[in-house]
């Protein structure tokens, strides 16, 4: 039988490294990494978008533009965070960070792949449905976990 990439694995994962042992983040802590990151990410694009109204380039929002932009500052701003330092800013807040499935590091392609796969429509719902998945479709399908600092 083959396993089933949408099921979120049911043992509770600790991983490690040199200094001490990590555990999953929570759904409440992933939850409110959603709703903090969710709010930077419209500030952020508000003010970028005034930054091109004021240096003359405002037509690039007409028409798809605006999707575009704003689908490129998602990406960046999902992506350039977590390949530096393993964080978002709402990830510094709730003392999380992102790890590949041996706990260190995450890849440029493991970042990138996160940043794209937030894209997929419905993908913040891929938590429901598993009772105490803290694992969404861009965690399984990029082969990474959030865990929680000390």
């Amino acid at each position: 039988m083959s396993e089933n990439m949408y099921q979120a694995p049911t043992a509770s994962l600790e991983v490690g490294d040199d200094e001490s042992n990590y555990k999953l983040a929570s759904t409440t802590k992933r939850f409110i990494n959603l709703m903090i990151d969710t709010g930077v990410y419209y500030l952020v694009a508000v003010v970028l978008m005034v930054v091109v109204a004021q240096l003359g380039v405002g037509h690039i929002f007409l028409g798809a533009g605006a999707s575009v932009f704003a689908i490129v500052v998602m990406v960046l701003y999902d992506f350039l965070p977590e390949y530096f330092f393993g964080k978002t800013p709402a990830k510094f807040i709730t003392r999380t960070k992102v790890v590949n499935l041996e706990g260190g590091k995450i890849t440029m392609g493991q970042a990138l792949g996160r940043s794209l796969i937030r894209l997929v429509p419905f993908e913040p719902f891929s938590f429901l449905g598993r009772s105490g998945s803290t694992r969404g479709w861009h965690d399984s399908w990029s082969k990474t976990r959030v865990i929680s600092t000390k």
